[in-house]
């Protein structure tokens, strides 16, 4: 019984892993259309806007925004020049990767920190939205939560070029 258990945690933990960011990104998504196709029909069929639509539709992007950088860097998709890495012999093009991550990895840390100064700020003031009325601290966390994913998913990147190294040798012996 435990056995099967820890199966079913582990098919769970892949998930979040393997699409975490996705599903947020798809629910934000969703959020926003929905928001924008009702604001549409308010104001054009029934003649009254929705007077707080369009700032939860801001907040949503502004979050989809901050998480899409942890989604990016998990996909491999940032940007990056890699004509000139990619004609390097294997081990170079993995200390290279190496290095860029960990450059990736400062820069990030630098945008938290600034991140938490501002969220520290805002908590401090308790400063609200004005439609909605939303403490300010919820879009604020945004930066430091899609910073903090991205220093994650940074991490897990450079313990998944040594996993791959590893095995890479293992098969050669």
């Amino acid at each position: 019984m435990a056995v099967g258990k820890g199966k079913r945690e582990m098919a769970v933990l892949k998930w979040i892993d393997q699409h975490f960011e996705e599903a947020i990104l798809a629910i934000l998504l969703v959020i926003m259309s929905l928001l924008t196709g009702a604001q549409v029909f308010m104001r054009y069929v029934l003649n009254n806007s929705l007077t707080w639509s369009e700032e939860l539709n801001r907040f949503c992007y502004i979050w989809s925004g901050f998480i899409s950088v942890g989604y990016c860097i998990r996909k491999r998709i940032e940007i990056r020049i890699d004509m000139i890495v990619n004609a390097l012999p294997h081990t170079l093009h993995e200390i290279v990767d190496i290095f860029a991550t960990v450059i990736t990895i400062i820069l990030l840390a630098l945008f938290l920190k600034g991140g938490c100064a501002i969220l520290n700020e805002v908590l401090v003031s308790g400063q609200t939205s004005s439609s909605l009325n939303l403490p300010m601290k919820y879009v604020y966390a945004a930066p430091v939560v899609g910073f903090g994913i991205g220093i994650l998913r940074s991490l897990q990147h450079i313990f998944l070029i040594f996993v791959e190294s590893a095995n890479c040798r293992q098969k050669e012996v």
